[in-house]
């Protein structure tokens, strides 16, 4: 297997566990019935995306560059901070435990 479609095999394992978390998500959220059943800016499955994608630029950028800086889709840093106080920490642990599972 060469790297090209060892990365791509990779990112696509990667989606497939955040997916899979996307469909347990009430698992691990504070308020199960509520949060995350809106439509929101940012989805579940986006929020762990932008938590993985993160560098150590500001949440501000952070934000634009997911969003490719298309100024009416990105979220205010104030969106994201609220999207994260219904997430338990335990969502990643989980994720990258079966992200490393289906590695091996």
């Amino acid at each position: 297997m060469n790297d090209h479609s060892y990365a791509n095999a990779v990112r696509e394992t990667l989606k497939s566990c955040i997916n899979s978390l996307g469909c347990m998500k009430t698992l691990y959220l504070s308020n199960p019935e509520k949060d995350f059943t809106r439509t929101r800016k940012i989805s579940f499955e986006d929020f762990i995306n932008i938590c993985l994608q993160m560098g150590n630029g500001s949440l501000q950028n952070e934000l634009m560059k997911f969003y490719d800086f298309e100024g009416s889709a990105i979220p205010c840093k104030s969106a994201f901070g609220q999207q994260r106080s219904k997430v338990s920490s335990e969502a990643m642990h989980i994720l990258f435990y079966a992200f490393t599972e289906l590695l091996m």
